[in-house]
């Protein structure tokens, strides 16, 4: 019988994938690890009631983290309250601006101008889980080829009262053709990796990151962190949220009708062809000439 939502800690889920275990990382590892530059990307606009939170969760993480916030013309202090963060953190915190209401946009100018590294990719009104970039590392430290990591995600209520953990199960296409098995805050990726698969896609509202992973799953597997890496704030009048569930099944559906005619070798091939269908539209958001140029490399 349920009796709620589960308290599950980072210690306690790290054992699920092995983490925890007496076969962890060296300490030489970890020192490794800790130098890996780690940036969270925050599109922002309008969220004021939450922006402190997501960004004291960012500061909180240990080891050499940034931070992008991108921010479309927040006119309820939201932006203020970035440009305070800068001030605190001059060296480590950058703020753009995207002229318009545009999810997709916004994310990619953000990870254009991320740092080589890593990157997570959390909304204004979410937070990097307490310890989530500890235990990324630790990971990083038994899978230093690794180029993408997902977690679990807890889930908050808009008055930020947990409400339950999901947890991410292993990589499995298939599965993925059934349903977004991925939380989008709770997963991290190399810069390279988000180039190379080709940003993310500028014509989907809701589902884009959905899209993404089938992208980036024909350059490689990600590979379970076993631990809460995000908190997600579960709110009806979000992108993601109930009053949108119309849109966001539909754009679903096209998406899996998309990838699922193909066999996994050919999906690699539909993946390319999206990329390259992507690049017109890029170029509007002013991304093409430097992501060429990044490709190229």
């Amino acid at each position: 019988m349920d009796t709620g939502p589960r308290t599950l800690d980072n210690t306690a889920l790290s054992h699920r994938n092995g983490l925890g275990s007496k076969q962890g990382p060296t300490r030489e590892q970890l020192a490794v690890s800790e130098e890996i530059i780690i940036t969270v990307v925050v599109p922002t606009r309008n969220i004021v009631k939450y922006i402190q939170r997501a960004l004291q969760s960012v500061a909180a993480q240990g080891g050499a983290w940034r931070l992008v916030g991108v921010d479309s013309v927040s006119t309820d202090g939201t932006r203020e309250i970035l440009e305070d963060f800068r001030k605190i953190y001059p060296d480590r915190v950058q703020i753009l601006d995207s002229p318009r209401a545009c999810l997709s946009e916004a994310l990619n100018l953000g990870l254009v101008a991320a740092e080589p590294g890593w990157i997570q990719w959390i909304g204004g009104d979410d937070a990097v889980a307490p310890g989530g970039h500890a235990l990324v590392r630790a990971a990083l430290a038994r899978h230093p080829n690794a180029q993408w990591l997902f977690g679990d995600s807890r889930f908050r209520d808009a008055d930020g009262l947990e409400l339950r953990v999901a947890q991410a199960r292993p990589w499995d296409r298939l599965a993925m053709l059934q349903a977004n098995v991925v939380f989008a805050a709770a997963s991290l990726y190399t810069r390279d990796l988000a180039i190379r698969s080709g940003l993310c896609s500028p014509v989907l509202r809701r589902t884009m990151d959905y899209e993404w992973w089938f992208r980036m799953a024909a350059l490689t597997d990600p590979v379970l962190v076993g631990g809460v890496t995000a908190e997600f704030t579960s709110r009806e009048d979000s992108l993601s949220g109930g009053n949108n569930a119309a849109d966001i099944q539909r754009e679903s559906l096209h998406v899996r009708q998309m990838y699922a005619a193909f066999t996994l070798g050919e999906q690699a091939v539909v993946a390319d062809v999206m990329i390259r269908r992507y690049l017109p539209l890029m170029a509007k958001q002013r991304l093409y000439p430097l992501y060429k140029r990044l490709r190229a490399r």
